[in-house]
Formats: structure tokens, sequence, C-alpha cells
């Protein structure tokens, strides 16, 4: 693959990249030739350091393994990254405490972060009671969810 002379060794280096490079582009038109000569640096890393004598097939099925880890990885950068976005969007901004849905985290700020108490402070009347234990709560999806424990479907189904 790599031929040199005595003259002008890295000159005929570099050519024997280059192509390389552009036959990679061809076969791969995703690539930039940025990404061309990193992949050929890649392969070359794998193989020991050497690409002389490497045939043009071995060479394409190192590149291949390479793409896939190279694709793998990104994949789970990509996973990490939204996770941690969404973590992000269900913390409250004030307190850093983290909530599994942002219903309770909007819940959450509406109720322990109001800048007027007595926004916070709920009315007496609009409490909602259990049926069967008499217990009162001032949501309607936490007397729901109360309703469970005595085997009642809060929908009616």
């Amino acid at each position: 693959m790599e031929v040199s002379t005595p003259d002008t060794p890295q000159m005929n280096q570099m050519s024997g990249l280059t192509g390389l490079a552009n036959l990679i582009q061809k076969k791969h038109p995703g690539y930039t030739r940025k990404e061309a000569f990193e992949l050929i640096k890649s392969v070359r890393n794998q193989n020991g350091g050497k690409l002389v004598g490497l045939k043009m097939k071995r060479f394409f099925k190192i590149a291949k393994d390479i793409g896939r880890r190279n694709i793998t990885k990104m994949r789970e950068k990509k996973n990490q990254e939204g996770s941690e976005g969404l973590k992000l969007k269900r913390t409250c901004p004030f307190c850093f405490k983290i909530f599994i849905e942002m219903f309770s985290r909007d819940r959450h700020i509406r109720i322990m972060h109001s800048k007027h108490p007595a926004k916070r402070v709920r009315k007496p009347g609009r409490a909602l009671e259990c049926s069967k234990c008499s217990k009162t709560f001032y949501d309607e999806a936490n007397l729901k969810r109360h309703l469970r424990i005595h085997g009642e479907n809060p929908l009616g189904f």
C-alpha cells in the first residue's frame, strides 16, 4: 500500500494515505476527509502500527469493526445525555429534589415554593375525604392513590 523511494518517502506515504482516504470516501460517502484519515489512523493502531502489507479486504474488515464500536459508543453517549437531560427537567430548581414525574415536580413547586403563603395553605372546605377511613386529602390524585389501599378502583372499572 505504501511505497517509499529514497528521495521523497514522506510525499509518497501521504499520497498513499490520500488515495486510501479517497477510497474510503467512495465506499462510505457519509465520511468526511477528516473522519477518513482518523479511520486510517485507527486501523493502523489496531494493526500494530502498520499499514504496509495489509490487504484491502483485511483493512476494510478492521475498519468495519472500528465503525461498529464507534457507533455503539455514540449511541451510549446519546442515551446517557438524554437521561441526564430528563433528570434536569424533573429536578426542582429551588431545592434540587429529583422527581420521577414532571407533574409531581410541578405540584411540589406550586405547594412548597409558592411566594404567597396564603396560596400554599389549603382551605379546609376543599378537602376530599376517603369514604372508607375518613382520611382527608387536598389533592384528588392523592385521594385516588389512597383508594388503592382499600382495594377500590378510583376510576370505577
